[in-house]
């Protein structure tokens, strides 16, 4: 396995592009966008995070809203329903070449740090049909667990719903430094 480095950065308008292409090669993993669609997401996130090679290729990217977001995804609608204050990833996509080289667990980490101490939830969707395995063992790894289902599109899709409670990871013993409790600011 190749070894690469990574820059995780907050994702401009100038980015839009590359994101939108790497989003349309995730599809079906993801739901298809138009140019103005990620444009209105972007711009309603708490976090749009991107992983870039040293030589400047987009590796990577994930999309954050939360609660207050104005948006008809139906699987959004579904946290908005039973979660009064959470932050929601819209989607996440890596790029195939760079798959396997922990760019999903850098771009969650940065999310991590946004998110502790402001909302006590972490919320996404995986598919289910069609199947897509390796996110669901990814969010599993990560310590996301299972809260729903639901069949959208007509039945052509099932997703389950997972949460991630950002609160009680701040007390795990693998995130305390000497036995105290991880404090780092934000």
């Amino acid at each position: 396995m190749k070894s690469y480095s990574f820059q995780i950065s907050v994702a401009t308008q100038t980015d839009e592009a590359e994101i939108l292409a790497l989003n349309e090669a995730a599809v079906p993993h993801v739901s298809s966008l138009t140019t103005s669609k990620l444009a209105l997401l972007r711009e309603q996130s708490i976090y749009t995070g991107i992983a870039r090679s040293l030589t400047g290729e987009m590796a990577g990217f994930i999309l954050v809203l939360d609660e207050t977001a104005n948006y008809d995804s139906v699987n959004f609608g579904w946290f908005h329903k039973r979660y009064a204050h959470f932050a929601y990833v819209d989607r996440i996509a890596i790029a195939s070449s760079f798959q396997r080289q922990g760019i999903g667990r850098q771009l969650y980490a940065s999310v991590n740090k946004l998110v502790q101490r402001r909302y006590p939830t972490l919320a996404c969707e995986v598919n289910l049909r069609p199947p897509n395995l390796i996110s669901e063992t990814f969010h599993a790894q990560l310590g996301f667990v299972e809260v729903g289902k639901q069949d959208t599109e007509d039945g052509a899709k099932r997703v389950v719903m997972l949460t991630h409670d950002v609160e009680a990871q701040l007390t795990k013993p693998s995130e305390r430094d000497d036995g105290k409790q991880n404090r780092q600011s934000q």
